[in-house]
């Protein structure tokens, strides 16, 4: 009897030993406090003496098998947020990488870019206020200059002959203010021709201009009135800027803009134009009317020549022009010319951009001496120096919108 007992007493102490092990595995499982002190069969009554009932092997199974889903369920949802996370990690050290793997050239160049950008947007927005700020300016500037005015007309006296000297060159034609309408238009075009092909040949020494290689972050534009008995009386303008698109865009666009320029551009009250010769490398017209320009007319007769050289990484245009002024302003005109000599140098630049360099020389010209010439000259003088500034002016903003009207934005197709 007390070894039955007995084996009864360690039968129930293995049977309370393995479930709690049960309550263990299942609390981890569950992740929630273990209370090993509780025993699920300190309730049972004793047996009958002699029997000791034996686990219930059935209901353990299922218990068993219950938790055993449980906890491959637990497992799955554990993996798939563990896998989860893992690609998340992974997918932000990839973004890390492609955004730290640009290098300082690309940011710089992008930078750069994003500026010019919003300096032909600043440009767009505000062009009218800036040109009315700069012709102020002019008007100062012409004050300073009326002493430089007066030796202008001296030098230019002393040119009472009907040839004109090309300033860069030497070069002599035969084109004077009563040519322009009684000489042959064919040798008009052939003398100015000639020139612009002399003129492509100093495009390199023009281009040598330290002004063209100032390291400086806006658009640069400097213009000069010089005087001296060598090289004669003349206005110098250089201008150097970078625009925002392909240069071989810009410089189709510029070559397309020339073609219609007197008539986009220009506010006439009389106007005839002629184009003689319209190609993809040789632009030959005639203008003849009354202009109105800001704060002033002028009625002149005009030819200009323009000629395009392509090389590689840069395009070349160049423009030869003669004016024979009627009147400017309220101030009539009789023995003056103006000739008008440009190159503009359109070069690849940084990210797809447009390095834009133009070097223009503006001389009048006595080829006869009349009454009220000092007023002439200075006349004519205010003209071109207004002139300039503002066709600079309007060339750009009429460029620039050209260029966006066909790209839609920058360096786009």
């Amino acid at each position: 009897m007390e070894a039955s007992h007995q084996d009864s007493s360690e039968s129930q102490e293995e049977l309370l030993t393995w479930a709690e092990s049960l309550d263990l595995s299942a609390a981890l499982e569950l992740e929630v406090p273990v209370d090993t002190a509780f025993s699920p069969l300190t309730a049972v009554l004793d047996p009958p003496l002699g029997v000791w009932p034996s686990p219930k092997p059935v209901e353990s199974s299922i218990t068993c098998n219950k938790r055993q889903r449980d906890k491959r369920a637990r497992l799955n949802r554990r993996e798939e947020l563990i896998y989860l996370r893992s690609t998340v990690t992974e997918l932000e050290g990839k973004l890390s990488q492609l955004q730290n793997g640009r290098s300082d050239d690309e940011i710089h160049d992008a930078r750069l870019i994003q500026e010019v950008w919003e300096d032909v947007t600043k440009r767009q927005k505000e062009q009218r206020d800036e040109a009315e700020a700069e012709n102020r300016a002019l008007r100062e500037l012409l004050k300073e200059q009326l002493k430089v005015a007066q030796r202008l007309e001296q030098l230019l006296v002393k040119r009472q002959n009907l040839e004109i000297t090309s300033s860069m060159n030497g070069t002599h034609g035969l084109v004077t203010a009563q040519d322009m309408c009684g000489l042959d238009h064919e040798t008009v075009v052939e003398i100015m021709l000639s020139e612009i092909i002399q003129m492509y040949t100093k495009v390199d020494d023009i281009m040598c201009d330290a002004r063209f290689h100032a390291d400086i972050p806006k658009p640069l534009r400097d213009i000069r009135l010089r005087a001296d008995d060598e090289t004669g009386t003349s206005i110098e303008t250089v201008q150097s800027r970078k625009l925002p698109f392909n240069y071989l865009h810009t410089a189709e666009a510029m070559w397309k803009t020339s073609m219609s320029r007197d008539r986009d551009t220009f506010s006439w009250r009389t106007h005839t134009s002629e184009t003689h010769t319209a190609t993809d490398q040789i632009l030959i017209k005639s203008t003849d009317g009354v202009f109105d320009f800001p704060r002033s007319t002028a009625d002149f007769l005009n030819k200009v020549a323009q000629q395009r050289f392509d090389e590689p990484g840069r395009v070349i245009l160049i423009e030869n022009v003669v004016c024979a002024p009627r009147r400017v302003g309220d101030q009539p005109v009789n023995g003056l010319l103006m000739r008008l000599r440009g190159w503009q140098v359109i070069e690849q630049g940084p990210n797809d951009s447009t390095l834009l360099h133009t070097y223009i020389i503006a001389a009048p010209q006595v080829v006869q001496v009349v009454p009220d010439h000092r007023l002439m000259v200075g006349a004519l003088t205010n003209f071109m120096l207004a002139t300039i500034e503002w066709f600079l002016d309007t060339d750009l903003q009429h460029l620039e919108n050209h260029l966006l009207r066909i790209t839609k934005g920058p360096n786009k197709t």
